[in-house]
């Protein structure tokens, strides 16, 4: 097929997927049927529509897959993954989202519900349970569905033949968490709780759901009538009329379990799933299911004509909702129903069957009835035989037919009910199967052939001997033709009415055992080490690699910029006095330098006179600086030795030390380490890949890479320095070469050691008699670096355990059960070591027995005993 997406045809996805055709459609997605190419299985695929995908369907999608993906109930449709998405155009981008699931080949609940026919009842139980086992777990995994409905109620075909039920689409389901906050009003509007209708759901929403199927279920229509209007109004709920009004062969005490279930408050419905179902198992006992299916086969076989096989209400029988109504005060619970969290089933009427047994037991009733009531009709009929002068002949022709059934054109006429109550119980097969329907000896008709000597006298004129033997010969033919008519048909009944009665008792039983089953998980952190150590912790080999790239350089440009402004040269001017009189300057004086540079005093000072007694001249050094701005105020020492100030020239200056500080005006370029970082950043990444792979070339053989561990780091080195230096750097060379390394563990060995840690703990917690059942899961999550280089390697591993009854168990039970009524044999089943359920089938087609009084074989080998898996 093709399921177009943006002006494309798909025919396959994923490269693996091929598109067979389209299961349903909804308002969001579109479900196609797939043929997966890798797995050699058919899956559905959910594909979301164009038109819809907006950020807030990708999330609903995203959310649906992420939560259910990971669960493993059996009922709860598998969800193989994440969502995957498809390209179909790389320059426009134009993805298909989609998820694979489980393929339920026998479609959904929805298609087989009947406007204003309740379902079967036997089968809504069975359904019912597992449903409520799912949204139990999906409540405990903290979500809540929010969209319970028969259409997303599927069925799963099991290899046996079987199926069982699966909970499937939780795109609108929420967390448990989260359920204070406000939703937009997500569901379906029959099914939705008055706090989902207004936006606020949580747990008790699903309950509220639950309570509206099963009353749809028990009755054949909805309890509420809702349209959008609902969606705003704030008034309470109607009441809507209990179960038992519609359908009167509900038991009485089920309306209250329903109802609760339907309160207006959450608080007042059922905190759980499994308390729901619990409440349902006390009201409901095995026998009142068995009741409750004949008595339906009974009415579907009346309401169509072509199935029924008994005389209709012109023959004098009681009509379906005449029937006496079973109730708990008649059939007590059994001892095989379940309580709470208890895994134990209530037997279940087969479904496509159910018919046959019902039929089988009300018309063997029916016929045990009339024939019950021969006596008070033979009376009458002698009664009237004696004013006729007849009753001899009748008598006759009844001890002939050994008191079988004389053909008449009138039906049977049935006893009081003090009459049939008075009926042994232990009456033979062939006087319980014999309806007795006696003609008057006037409306006796001649065999066809036979001359009529029946001749009508006058009034007072005798009727001749030849006459009444030749009319008690028409009725011995009548009578054995009748006999020979009847005789096919009521041993057909027989066999179809004696196995319900307890006439006959089948030689086959089969015992069917879930045993009990746990998951087992586990944590460890295990070392890896290179070599053996001296610590107690878990150990397995391991190593750290490392390697580098080849280097990569790229020049860098500076965007760093720095304004500067220009300063003076600064220094000490010195001065001699050669005179013997002091000199003084009043202000600041300019000297001449070299290159054109005038130097400024920065005050006024006195020079000393000159000392006669040493000789020695006059001395004093001043501050000066540079008139002009720039560098070339930089002079060396003794630039300035000359004479000054005076015309006498008997005082003199110079510098004994350099001026310098003098600079120029300017602006300038430098390399920053921002410049820097970008493009070691571009190089690294650009030399990662390449880097990655070459590491996982350096894995000694028998060990893997653990990719979580791996790190890599870059090494740069530049021309130029990097920063602001005072000068202009408008650009360097940067060469970057990157290091990465990873830790590396035997695959192998971690594994056995984590089955092995985890085999002891099952052993631990449970028990000698569980074995493993399928494979381990194991994930290993981290690794980090303890003291002495240790790598510490985070696994967290589960498993599955069920209990394995031997040969010589099942051998023993066999030999217990054998001779066992039902009801001991199911307590002794149920008090076996492992056992989680159990139930006892009688019969060839393996129905449930709903006889608690039956008696299994004697002998031990006619018993079938069945472990099933999970």
């Amino acid at each position: 097929m093709k399921l177009w997406r943006y002006n494309r045809p798909l025919e396959i996805l994923g490269q693996r997927y091929r598109l067979d055709g389209v299961l349903g459609s909804g308002g969001m997605a579109d479900v196609c049927l797939a043929w997966d190419e890798h797995d050699a299985h058919e899956v559905a695929i959910k594909v979301i529509k164009p038109n819809d995908l907006d950020q807030q369907t990708l999330d609903r999608f995203l959310k649906e897959a992420a939560q259910v993906a990971r669960w493993r109930h059996p009922n709860i449709l598998r969800i193989y993954g994440d969502v995957r998405l498809e390209l179909l155009d790389v320059r426009q981008g134009s993805i298909v989202p989609y998820i694979v699931m489980e393929y339920a080949r026998n479609g959904d609940l929805q298609k087989r519900l009947r406007p204003g026919t309740a379902y079967p009842f036997s089968q809504t139980l069975t359904i019912f349970e597992q449903l409520c086992e799912a949204v139990s777990y999906a409540h405990a995994q903290g979500v809540i569905h929010r969209d319970l409905k028969p259409l997303n109620i599927l069925f799963r075909a099991l290899p046996d033949g079987s199926e069982q039920m699966v909970l499937s689409d939780f795109g609108l389901a929420v967390e448990k968490d989260a359920s204070h906050f406000t939703f937009a009003a997500g569901g379906t509007l029959p099914y939705m709780a008055p706090e989902q209708l207004r936006g606020q759901a949580e747990a008790a929403s699903d309950i509220f759901a639950l309570g509206v199927i099963l009353y749809q279920l028990c009755t054949g229509r909805l309890p509420f009538r809702r349209s959008l209007v609902d969606l705003r109004r704030r008034d309470p709920l109607p009441t809507p009329p209990r179960p038992g009004m519609l359908n009167s062969l509900l038991p009485p005490e089920l309306d209250a379990v329903i109802m609760q279930a339907l309160s207006e408050q959450p608080q007042q419905r059922y905190p759980d799933a499994l308390d729901f179902w619990a409440a349902i198992q006390e009201v409901v006992s095995a026998s009142t299911i068995a009741a409750i299916s004949r008595r339906e086969a009974l009415r579907r076989t009346l309401s169509n004509p072509s199935m029924q096989a008994m005389p209709d209400s012109s023959s004098g029988m009681e009509a379906t909702n005449a029937l006496p109504r079973v109730t708990r005060s008649s059939h007590p619970s059994q001892p095989g129903l379940r309580s709470r969290r208890d895994t134990r089933r209530i037997p279940a009427m087969p479904g496509n069957t159910a018919h046959l047994p019902a039929m089988q037991a009300q018309v063997g009733s029916d016929i045990i009835e009339i024939g019950n009531r021969q006596t008070g009709r033979q009376q009458a009929i002698q009664a009237r035989s004696q004013q006729t002068g007849r009753r001899t002949a009748i008598q006759a022709r009844s001890q002939q037919t050994g008191g079988q059934a004389v053909l008449s054109n009138r039906g049977p006429i049935t006893p009081s009910d003090s009459e049939q109550s008075a009926m042994p119980r232990d009456s033979s097969a062939s006087h319980r199967s014999q309806p007795l329907s006696i003609a008057e000896p006037d409306e006796m008709l001649p065999m066809p052939g036979t001359p009529s000597t029946r001749q009508h006298s006058a009034p007072g004129q005798p009727v001749t001997t030849g006459t009444r033997k030749a009319a008690s010969v028409s009725r011995r033919w009548l009578i054995g033709g009748g006999i020979l008519v009847l005789m096919p048909i009521l041993g057909l009944l027989f066999v179809l009415i004696a196995p319900g009665l307890g006439l006959i008792h089948s030689n086959k039983v089969t015992v069917t055992i879930n045993p009990l089953s746990q998951t087992i998980t586990d944590s460890q952190n295990i070392q890896l080490v290179n070599g053996p150590t001296n610590t107690q912790q878990l150990q397995a080999p391991g190593h750290t690699i490392s390697i580098n790239s080849l280097p990569q350089n790229q020049t860098v440009q500076g965007t760093g910029h720095k304004h500067t402004n220009g300063t003076v040269a600064r220094g000490m001017l010195t001065f001699l006095n050669g005179s013997f009189n002091p000199f003084s300057v009043s202000t600041a004086i300019t000297i001449p330098g070299p290159n054109g540079v005038q130097f400024l005093t920065d005050g006024p000072f006195t020079i000393p006179a000159n000392d006669p007694n040493t000789k020695l001249l006059g001395k004093v050094t001043v501050p000066a600086h540079a008139t002009q701005i720039g560098a070339q105020g930089n002079i060396q020492a003794l630039a300035i030795n000359q004479a000054c100030c005076t015309q006498g020239n008997f005082v003199a200056v110079k510098n004994t030390a350099a001026f310098t500080g003098g600079q120029d005006a300017q602006d300038y370029t430098f390399v920053q380490q921002g410049d820097v970082d970008a493009v070691v950043k571009t190089l690294a990444q650009g030399l990662e890949s390449s880097t990655r792979s070459a590491l996982g070339q350096q894995v000694p053989a028998g060990e893997q890479l653990l990719t979580e561990s791996v790190q890599c780091q870059p090494t740069v080195k530049t021309e130029q320095p990097v920063g602001d230096k005072g000068h202009n750097v408008t650009s360097t060379k940067a060469t970057v070469t990157l290091t990465c390394s990873g830790t590396s563990y035997n695959k192998e060995a971690v594994q056995k050691l984590v089955q092995t840690r985890l085999q002891q703990k099952a052993l631990a917690t449970l028990g000698t008699g569980y074995a493993q059942v399928g494979s381990l899961q194991t994930t290993e999550t981290s690794a980090t670096t303890q003291s002495g280089a240790l790598l510490s390697l985070l696994t967290t591993s589960s498993g599955r355990w069920t209990y394995q009854l031997s040969e010589s168990q099942q051998e023993h039970l066999r030999e217990e059960l054998a001779g066992k009524q039902v009801t001991v044999a199911q307590n002794l089943i149920n008090g076996q070591k492992g056992v989680a359920t159990a139930f006892i089938s009688m019969g060839e087609n393996g129905a449930s027995g709903s006889n608690n009084t039956a008696i299994l074989p004697t002998d031990p080998s006619a018993i079938t005993i069945i472990i099933r898996q999970p």
